[in-house]
């Protein structure tokens, strides 16, 4: 291209630039002058450089699925970039990571996990903890088999904001079915449920019954602990506490939680019956006045009664209550296996008291324990026929 007459410029056009048009460029001239038959020959070159930027490079955060970041879960900070054309020869690309300006080192370490594969660099954060919030760039360095210097290092990346949020407390459930009367079955269960991805934790669920262990199981996520009672037992009534321990030992978090219930029982209606023998008394096969006569008072109560109970036993001649003295004498109950047996002595049977008289055992049994209640009093008696002398 001619300028004037006395300068012309040549131009070289890329028509689409691409990364094997880089490196140092000469512009070479020449000139002959002939001034009146003597010739000036001289020669001149200029030098100049092409480089080419990398683009920009851009972070994302996996996995993502427009979910919260949760601390505990494990998530990847990603820095790629993409050469369009490619570099001539394979690139030896790395990154540069930032969090909040401030660079990140691109090592493995106890909680972190860094991997570049080609043209993407990661950090893996295994787990997310409080202190991986922030704003993340990232810049893309690429040298080419030469270690070409023209291939300059990228702008700094959008910023990907990443909020990390506390991880959601996890959900408690204690049931029990059925199981209120002895004898029955009882099954407790105590489940903690935590978030699907929580990285590395810990669960224990225990069942506490009075402050004493009766069961525990261990987990690595959702964790159940159950106790199923076949029987039920007057000592299987209580306080139960379903008792959670979550621990993440890579962030230092602990979770503990509990939730509670009450076993209360009834006691079953005891069976009575009042009888007596009147072997050595009977005069003419009847009741003889003067004579002394022991009128028994048998209760059974439940077999699944195996905590203390105290059983009372009181005694009523038709309406009037029964106590020791001159005419009767009582005994307090004994008690084999689970049944009682108190004795009311008449010590004389006289016509005009006894005969035609009920005598009523009213049995009656008490707790001596928490958690389990009285249940309904029950009776029995007899009538006497007395003859005179």
């Amino acid at each position: 291209m001619t300028i004037s007459d006395t300068v012309q410029r040549y131009d070289l056009i890329f028509n689409s630039l691409n990364y094997a048009d880089i490196g140092v460029y000469t512009c070479q001239a020449s000139l002959t002058v002939d001034t009146g038959g003597v010739l000036f020959n001289g020669n001149g070159s200029a030098n100049t450089t092409v480089s080419i930027r990398i683009p920009l490079p851009q972070v994302s955060i996996s996995p993502d699925n427009n979910s919260s970041f949760i601390c505990g879960t494990i998530r990847t900070v990603s820095c790629s970039v993409v050469f369009t054309p490619p570099l001539p020869t394979n690139p030896n690309v790395s990154f540069i990571v930032f969090k909040d300006d401030v660079q990140l080192s691109f090592e493995n370490s106890s909680r972190v996990i860094a991997i570049q594969t080609g043209t993407t660099g990661a950090l893996t954060f295994q787990p997310l903890n409080f202190s991986d919030a922030g704003n993340y760039t990232c810049t893309a360095t690429a040298r080419d088999s030469a270690n070409n210097p023209l291939i300059i290092p990228s702008s700094a990346s959008d910023e990907y904001i990443a909020t990390v949020q506390a991880i959601p407390v996890p959900n408690i459930t204690f049931t029990n079915t059925t199981g209120r009367s002895l004898g029955e079955s009882l099954t407790l269960d105590c489940t903690v449920d935590v978030l699907d991805d929580l990285y590395n934790i810990n669960v224990t669920s225990s069942i506490v019954r009075n402050g004493e262990l009766i069961t525990s199981t261990t987990g690595s996520g959702d964790t159940t602990a159950m106790i199923m009672i076949n029987s039920i037992r007057s000592s299987d009534a209580g306080d139960y506490q379903c008792i959670v321990n979550i621990t993440q030992p890579d962030i230092n978090y602990e979770f503990n939680g509990m939730e509670s219930t009450q076993v209360i029982l009834t006691l079953p209606t005891p069976s009575v019956i009042v009888e007596y023998n009147a072997t050595g008394h009977l005069v003419d096969g009847e009741l003889a006045e003067g004579q002394f006569l022991d009128i028994m008072c048998i209760a059974d109560i439940s077999q699944y009664i195996d905590t203390s109970v105290s059983v009372t036993m009181s005694w009523r001649r038709n309406n009037t209550v029964l106590t020791n003295g001159s005419d009767f004498t009582i005994s307090p109950p004994v008690m084999t296996n689970n049944q009682y047996t108190g004795v009311l002595r008449i010590n004389s049977l006289r016509d005009e008291l006894d005969n035609g008289a009920s005598y009523n055992c009213s049995v009656s049994v008490t707790p001596n324990t928490p958690f389990i209640l009285a249940g309904n009093d029950n009776g029995s008696g007899v009538t006497l026929t007395v003859a005179s002398k």
